[in-house]
């Protein structure tokens, strides 16, 4: 897609922010392996593909969410399933001890494409709440 859309984002300066996961930046518990392997791989991505975009005056990040709540996800179910559960993984590894919302990654992508973030590219950005670990 960004290939594709190239020359319309260097006509504009414009900027991207791809949707990765907190899965391609370190080893999840049972998160599957090809699903983590392809976010890694499109973390890569935006760290190469910085530079030569940058040079034409776009900028690229992305956005690495953790466990975000909305209706019917994952999340709605386990909660729905094991209340306790979710709440005794929540203390134990993320910090602020809450899931996420669609409003927060949306409000993180709004900054990543506005004139406040001129100075970011090539990064992959963590929205989980203090999960991750590395």
């Amino acid at each position: 897609m960004v290939e594709a859309a190239q020359e319309a984002l260097v006509a504009s300066c414009g900027a991207v922010v791809c949707v990765s996961s907190i899965c391609g930046l370190e080893v999840i518990p049972n998160a599957p392996v090809t699903y983590s392997v392809a976010k890694a791989a499109l973390n890569a991505y935006i760290r190469g593909i910085a530079r030569p975009l940058g040079a034409q005056g776009v900028r690229i990040n992305a956005i690495a969410p953790g466990n975000i709540l909305f209706d019917d996800s994952v999340w709605d179910r386990k909660l729905k399933e094991d209340a306790a559960g979710v709440q005794a993984m929540l203390e134990r590894d993320v910090a602020l001890v809450r899931l996420g919302t669609p409003v927060d990654v949306a409000n993180l992508a709004a900054f990543l494409v506005s004139p406040q973030a001129g100075f970011a590219t090539g990064e992959v950005w963590a929205l989980d709440g203090g999960q991750v670990r590395g």
